[in-house]
């Protein structure tokens, strides 16, 4: 079986599992991972390596030059495939690629990211997520003209509320070429 797509484009709203799913498929496939979040963290840390401003008031505060240039880049690495790219923004990629799209209540979300704002509690942490989401919003559409939630920008959605990554990635072998899995390993079908 050959593969239908050469790369893999990630989405989702904050939390929804996207570094989790993307670590999975990057070793599953035997693929690069790039993360157009972890390349904003890096940059923050540099800048701020005391932590003040948050990294969501540092993100708030980006041009869009900057933010352009990071997804033009990403859309650049995703054209020479065998990587999986986790980013909010699913456009400018090429349908090489298969575009992912993760949702989660914001109770799940919240949950999950306790230990990403200790000393908040959870109604404090959905509020911080909910901000989060509607900052991403607001740029996505101020950059690319689209809201990233709507399914039609999507090859796939999944709800990540009862649903396990390795689950997913059950759905996933076929479209990426993979055989099945024999004694713990994947096989790349040919």
């Amino acid at each position: 079986m050959r593969a239908r797509y050469k790369s893999v484009i990630l989405s989702g709203l904050p939390k929804s599992g996207k570094s989790t799913l993307a670590d999975l498929i990057a070793a599953e496939c035997g693929w690069e991972r790039h993360s157009v979040g972890g390349l904003w963290r890096a940059r923050w840390k540099r800048e701020y390596p005391n932590g003040v401003p948050t990294f969501e008031e540092y993100w708030r505060t980006a041009s869009k030059a900057d933010n352009i240039q990071v997804n033009l880049d990403a859309a650049e690495i995703a054209k020479k495939g065998n990587v999986v790219i986790d980013t909010r923004y699913p456009v400018g990629y090429d349908n090489a690629s298969l575009k992912i799209h993760l949702t989660a209540t914001l109770d799940v979300r919240a949950e999950r990211s306790k230990s990403s704002y200790p000393g908040l509690s959870h109604e404090e942490i959905k509020r911080v997520l909910m901000q989060r989401e509607d900052d991403e919003v607001r740029v996505g559409r101020d950059l690319f003209g689209i809201d990233y939630r709507e399914p039609k920008h999507y090859f796939v959605t999944f709800s990540t509320d009862n649903l396990k990554p390795e689950e997913i990635m059950e759905y996933l072998r076929h479209p990426l070429g993979l055989g099945p899995k024999s004694g713990g390993h994947t096989t790349r079908a040919k």
